[in-house]
């Protein structure tokens, strides 16, 4: 069955490998995939989790809640040698998930998901954040950058061929999501203090006061054309990409 958003050549199938301390490994997941076990999945989940789930109304944004939730934790495990009850979290300063307990700080993640795929990253010490969205037709792409991009990318989409707006708009979008979630520190306030390129290379050209000094680093993750992926780091790093389905 061909999966939805992901090259399998891009994203082979594998178990959680070493994970340097100068890397970061992105996982994509595909949610549609019916060979996933979603009450396998579903059991490895927390009484949050569980609740969280269960407000969305329609079953298939509850399916997806519950696939990503579970790859997330069954990954980390993959990282750790635990099992999935064992991983517990706990909020940081500003509400980004953590390990607790004894294994705080041994690994840093983050997850991001939209219509039919999800994205995991993991790095050892580097602050992560990722995000993917799938790409939507109808989305009011000048009046949302004039809202929360940084003055200079606005400006940038507009002066960008119509018939590459959508495309550029999307690509922006994932780059900012990524660096403010690797930042953690609130969407509303960083969206339009980072600037980014909305073309190639994906550069961070703009940052808050006060992190000039910091090397916040962005990286596209190749997907379909219905999708844009984007993974942000505070440090250079090597980045590894793969499809994770369970093994057995």
């Amino acid at each position: 069955m061909p999966l939805p958003c992901f090259d399998e050549t891009l994203w082979p199938v594998a178990p959680a490998p070493p994970l340097a301390t100068d890397a970061a490994h992105v996982w994509g997941v595909a949610l549609d995939d019916a060979r996933l076990p979603l009450d396998a999945l579903a059991a490895t989940l927390n009484a949050a989790e569980r609740a969280r789930a269960a407000r969305f109304k329609f079953a298939r944004d509850r399916d997806a809640f519950v696939i990503a939730h579970g790859a997330l934790r069954a990954i980390l495990c993959g990282y750790l040698g635990l099992e999935a009850h064992e991983i517990v979290f706990q909020e940081g300063a500003h509400g980004k998930p953590e390990l607790s307990g004894g294994m705080a700080g041994s690994l840093r993640f983050n997850l991001s998901h939209t219509h039919g795929a999800a994205l995991v990253g993991v790095t050892r010490n580097a602050r992560i954040g990722v995000d993917i969205e799938r790409i939507r037709e109808d989305t009011p792409i000048l009046e949302l950058a004039r809202r929360f991009f940084h003055p200079d990318e606005a400006r940038a989409l507009e002066q960008t061929p119509s018939d590459q707006q959508l495309s550029a708009f999307f690509t922006t979008w994932t780059r900012k999501e990524a660096l403010v979630k690797a930042h953690g520190d609130g969407i509303a306030h960083l969206l339009q203090v980072f600037a980014v390129t909305i073309g190639q290379p994906p550069e961070v050209l703009a940052k808050p006061v006060g992190e000039e000094h910091l090397d916040w680093r962005i990286y596209d993750a190749p997907t379909n054309a219905s999708y844009r992926a984007s993974v942000a780091c505070d440090r250079p790093i090597t980045l590894t990409r793969r499809l994770w389905r369970p093994t057995s």
